[in-house]
């Protein structure tokens, strides 16, 4: 087996601080250019996404890794998001 890329140990981190709701720690994990962008959101810098992302989290009921992907300087992560709330409007058909 392999040894975790830092980007893995960042994205650890960053996961754990995002599941016990530390803003602080989480936010040392981002980078000052980071941004972020979704088919319904964009943020370009990180205490905005951060301060988003924690609004959203109390309605979050679990998560669901189906995939993770690690390599230098980037990573890609897959998962399902359970939520307490139906996504009605999101997505429209």
């Amino acid at each position: 087996m392999s040894q975790p890329t830092d980007t893995h140990r960042v994205i650890g981190a960053f996961l754990a601080a995002r599941a016990s709701a530390d803003h602080d720690s989480a936010l040392l994990q981002l980078a000052p250019n980071f941004t972020f962008q979704s088919p319904l959101l964009s943020f370009d810098d990180p205490t905005t996404y951060l301060s988003s992302h924690f609004a959203f989290q109390p309605m979050v009921t679990g998560l669901e890794m189906i995939s993770e992907l690690y390599g230098e300087g980037e990573a890609t992560l897959v998962y399902d998001l359970h939520t307490a709330m139906a996504a009605v409007g999101l997505i429209e058909g």
